[in-house]
Parts: C-alpha cells; structure tokens; sequence
C-alpha cells in the first residue's frame, strides 16, 4: 500500500503505538534490572548475614519477560501485515496480563508494593496497546508492500527495466522457481 492509501491519523496512531509500546516495554526492562530490595540473610541458617539484592527479574522472572516479549511484539507489529498484528497483539497482551497476575500474588513488603504498583501499571498499559494493535492492524501501513509485484508484466529484453518490475533477469525459467515440465 502506499503511503496515500492511509489517513494521516491512522499513521499517526500508529506512530503512537510505536513510541508507546518501545517506551513502556523498556521500562518495564528496566524496572526488571532496578534493585527492589536489599537484606542481610544468611542462605544458610535465613538468620542476618549476608547482604542480598533482590532485582525485579528476582521477585518475579514475569517482569523482565513481559517486557521482552513486548519489545519483540513491536517488532512483530512493525513487520507483519493484519492478522499477523493481530495475533501477536493477542499473544502480547495475554502475557501482560499474566505478568500482572504474577506480580499482584507478590507478598508486599517494604519498597517492593511500590514496584509492584510500577510494574502493574506499565503491565496494563501494555494490554492497553497490544489491544490497540489487535483493533487498528488493517488500518495501519505495512512494511514493505511498495516493492510488492501488482500488475503481470509483459516480457522484456532489458536487464534494468525487468529488475523494475521485480523480474530476475539472470533467472532462465522466467521468473519461476522451477523449469516446466
């Protein structure tokens, strides 16, 4: 499709889409990585010993995938056409809320309930998005639909004219992958 062919909302939309997802599923990533919780135990005896750092990806291994599966749903949006968006977006936003799930069921102690509130919220957002995805994939530009072939193209001695249209020159069978029997 070309670039006429979508309203200038709907490629704002999805601009839209693209920054919120990319800055949400960072932060997430972020936040997974961020230390929640520092402790002295010691493994042993659980009595005061040692210090320990508990990062997100330690409370709960949820948040550091939700986000990287989301980092990967974007990609998978910018690339695919509507039903792969739409696919992905439900698989994206199912992992989200099984992230919230996963963390709201966290014992909340210290800094931890603010963490937990962070994560659920960027979570949510993520559903938010991935449904947004699942709901406006038709609407939305395609990567790569300009070097699409759209008309049969009539035989042609020139090299160039024929790589125009999308024809291998140096392929012997006219642009079948195989000879005809």
């Amino acid at each position: 499709m070309d670039k006429s062919d979508h309203p200038p909302r709907a490629r704002a939309f999805y601009r839209a889409f693209i920054l919120s997802q990319a800055l949400l599923s960072i932060g997430l990533l972020w936040v997974s990585n961020t230390t929640w919780e520092t402790a002295l135990v010691d493994p042993l005896t659980e009595s005061v010993g040692t210090r320990v750092t508990l990062t997100g990806t330690d409370v709960d291994p949820m948040i550091g995938l939700s986000a990287i599966v989301s980092l990967i749903a974007l990609l998978g949006v910018i690339a695919t056409g509507p039903w792969g968006r739409r696919l992905i977006g439900v698989a994206a936003a199912t992992i989200a809320v099984v992230a919230v799930i996963s963390v709201i069921r966290i014992p909340e102690a210290g800094s931890v309930r603010l963490w937990i509130l962070v994560v659920v919220v960027g979570n949510l957002g993520l559903v938010g998005t991935n449904l947004w995805a699942v709901t406006q994939a038709s609407r939305w530009p395609v990567l790569g639909r300009q070097y699409d072939r759209t008309r049969p193209v009539e035989a042609t001695t020139d090299p160039w004219t024929a790589l125009d249209h999308g024809i291998d020159p140096t392929d012997d069978y006219g642009g079948a992958s195989t000879p005809s029997k």
